[in-house]
């Protein structure tokens, strides 16, 4: 545990005590640190060539935590009368090919990583497309959040799933920006990682939410 686990903690606290409350003051401080950690961000990026790995994988194993618990929900609440959020042979399916797609797209980049950012190119455009493929799929749902206690898990999972993609290519287009070259090569990799993570982890979430 360091210092920027509390730091992150404290944002959170902040921004979601801030919108329960509505104290615009709090989500106003949240926001700042944000602001302030990206700023530490790209500056330990560039000057900082030494770290460890075990906070990271720390990290990725708290989220995996996260989502387990959300399928045990999800398959504890499933009833034979609930129907799907969509059907898994449609746009999910589609949205599995993006992803999966995208894995090797981030794999080729990773193993070329300071000669072209052409693959880099190709992942992120994959992952926007996932992104604007599951907002048709919200918008064309038989069901919403509020149809029961089944398909609030449901939606609940996608949409943690959607904001690990979302963020995800935030960084992708950070890498991009900044170029491999420029950001530490330690963090080059944690996000090429992080976006395997968040491309495998739609299989189980594929598999309990669309076909269980």
């Amino acid at each position: 545990m360091n210092w920027v686990s509390f730091y992150s903690s404290f944002i959170f606290s902040f921004i979601l005590i801030g919108f329960i409350l509505w104290k615009l003051s709090l989500v106003l401080l949240g926001l700042l640190m944000v602001l302030l950690g990206l700023v530490w961000f790209v500056y330990d990026s560039v000057n900082i060539s030494i770290h460890f790995l075990n906070g990271f994988f720390l990290f990725i194993m708290s989220e995996v935590i996260i989502f387990l618990s959300l399928f045990v929900c999800c398959l504890w609440f499933r009833d034979v009368n609930d129907i799907s959020i969509s059907e898994y042979n449609e746009l999910p399916l589609l949205g599995s090919f993006f992803l999966l797609g995208s894995s090797i797209t981030a794999t080729v980049f990773h193993l070329q990583m300071n000669v072209s950012s052409l693959f880099l190119w190709l992942t992120i455009l994959l992952g926007i497309f996932f992104i604007i493929l599951q907002g048709f799929e919200y918008n064309e749902s038989p069901v919403n959040l509020f149809s029961s206690v089944y398909h609030a898990c449901c939606f609940t999972t996608i949409s943690l799933h959607f904001s690990h993609v979302l963020l995800g290519v935030l960084l992708l287009l950070g890498l991009l920006y900044y170029s491999p070259k420029v950001v530490n090569l330690y963090y080059s990799n944690l996000i090429v990682w992080y976006w395997h993570f968040v491309d495998y982890i739609w299989l189980l979430v594929y598999t309990v939410v669309y076909i269980f």
